[in-house]
């Protein structure tokens, strides 16, 4: 019985650190869904007229480099994690079925 102890101990020690290890990277890439910076601004593109793809700017002014998703208000998924240097800005887009009405509902962090 010692000897199956001696045994199972060390392989149940190493699933428990990967499993420890695979949690804090995927905690890592979670979306935060905090308010970007107020450094951080974005102009939607849209002309007012018809639905469709439209651009969304996103600019950095802060000091720092940030990571950010455009979140809608209907119909879109929110962006993709966007990473922006300082005083950069980012180009992305969405898909507008709300005519005479910019869908950007917010940046928040990633």
């Amino acid at each position: 019985m010692r000897k199956i102890a001696k045994i199972v101990a060390p392989v149940v020690g190493s699933i428990a650190l990967i499993g420890a290890v695979q949690g804090s990277a995927q905690a890592a890439t979670t979306t935060t869904g905090q308010p970007a910076p107020s450094c951080v601004s974005y102009v939607d593109h849209y002309d007012g007229m018809f639905g469709g793809f439209t651009k969304v700017t996103v600019a950095n002014g802060c000091a720092d480099t940030v990571r950010v998703q455009v979140t809608y208000k209907v119909y879109s998924s929110p962006s993709e994690c966007l990473t922006i240097a300082p005083n950069s800005s980012v180009d992305t887009t969405y898909y507008n079925i709300v005519m005479g009405d910019p869908n950007v509902r917010a940046l928040v962090t990633c």
